[in-house]
C-alpha cells in the first residue's frame, strides 16, 4: 500500500467526516464512546493538531491533539481495527513529535479509554507512564437537582479583574495557575462570590451537541459549606433550561471521592473511564 500522511492546518469537510467515521468504527469495535470536536478554540492558525494517514481515499489512522497549555499536548489516537499492528500509529507519532518539538512542547499526554485493550497495549509498548484516571459523566435529565441558593452567594460571568484571585484559587486547587482562563472566546467562565468576596470559579465549554463543565474549583476556606453543590445545581439548571435536548457533561478524577459524590447528587452518571499516560518527547 502507498500510504499518505496529511498534516492539515485547517481541516476540510471531507477530512472531518473521515475522522468521525474512523472514530465511529473504533467505538463500535472496542465498545468506546469517543467523540471529535473540530472547533479547537486554543489552536493557532499555524499549529498542526491533526495527523492523518490515508490509503488513497480511506483514512486508516489519526492522531488528534488538544494543546491548551505549553507544558503538554493531550493526544487521542485511532486506527481502523483491520489495520492495527502495521506501524501506522508509529508513523503518525513520529510526525507528532516533530511538530511538538518545533513548538517547544515537551510531553504528550495520551487519553485512553479503559475499554481499549489495543490502545493500552500500544501505550505500554512505547513506555508511556500512567498518570491518573478520570470518569466521564453525563447529566441524567430525569434527575435534575433542586435549586436552593444562599443569599450571600453570587454567580456571574468572570471579568478580567477577577483573574488574579481566580489564578490563586486554581493554583491551590489544581497546582496550576491556568493563565488560559480568559484566552478562549468559546468558553464562558463564571466567578463565584460570597458576600462580594471571590471564592471560586466554574467554566462552560459550548460544543455543538454538548455543554462541558470544567475548571470548577472553590477556595479551600469556603469548601464544605454547600457552595459547590449550590453552584453546580445552578449551572445545571441554567444550561439545561437553555437547550433541554443538549447533553451536559463533565470529567472528574476517579480518586476525587468528594467531587464524584457531588456530581452524582446533582444528577450525573458515569459513562466511561479514561486513563491518562504521559510520554516525554524531548
Amino acid at each position: 500500500m502507498q500510504y499518505q500522511v496529511k498534516k492539515p492546518k485547517k481541516l476540510t469537510g471531507t477530512e472531518i467526516a473521515d475522522i468521525h467515521n474512523i472514530i465511529s468504527a473504533c467505538n463500535k469495535h472496542d465498545s468506546l464512546s469517543h467523540t471529535f470536536d473540530q472547533t479547537d478554540d486554543f489552536k493557532k492558525d499555524s499549529d498542526i493538531n491533526t495527523f492523518l494517514l490515508y490509503d488513497k481515499d480511506t483514512l486508516l489512522s489519526v492522531i488528534t491533539l488538544f494543546v491548551p497549555r505549553k507544558i503538554e499536548a493531550e493526544a487521542a489516537a485511532f486506527t481502523l481495527p483491520e489495520f492495527r499492528r502495521k506501524g501506522l500509529f508509529s508513523k503518525l507519532l513520529n510526525e507528532v513529535t516533530i511538530e511538538l518539538a518545533g513548538r517547544g512542547i515537551p510531553d504528550l499526554l495520551f487519553v485512553c479509554d479503559k475499554n481499549s485493550k489495543d490502545g493500552r497495549n500500544v501505550l505500554n509498548h512505547i513506555n508511556a507512564d500512567y498518570e491518573y484516571s478520570e470518569y466521564s459523566m453525563k447529566l441524567n435529565p430525569q434527575q435534575l437537582p433542586d435549586l436552593e441558593m444562599d443569599n450571600g452567594l453570587q454567580i456571574r460571568e468572570a471579568i478580567i479583574s477577577d483573574k488574579p484571585d481566580l489564578g490563586k484559587i486554581n493554583m491551590t486547587s489544581f497546582n496550576d495557575s491556568k493563565n488560559e482562563v480568559f484566552s478562549s472566546d468559546k468558553r464562558i467562565f463564571y466567578t463565584l462570590l460570597y458576600h462580594k468576596k471571590i471564592i471560586g470559579m466554574i467554566g462552560i465549554y459550548i460544543e455543538e451537541k454538548k455543554y462541558y463543565i470544567h475548571g470548577f474549583c472553590i477556595n479551600p476556606e469556603y469548601r464544605n459549606r454547600g457552595f459547590g453543590r449550590q453552584t453546580l445545581n445552578y449551572m445545571v439548571k441554567k444550561y439545561y433550561n437553555m437547550k433541554p435536548g443538549k447533553e451536559i457533561v463533565l470529567e472528574v478524577q476517579i480518586d476525587n471521592i468528594n467531587a464524584l459524590s457531588l456530581y452524582k447528587k446533582a444528577g450525573f452518571r458515569i459513562i466511561t473511564a479514561y486513563d491518562y499516560l504521559r510520554l516525554p518527547i524531548t
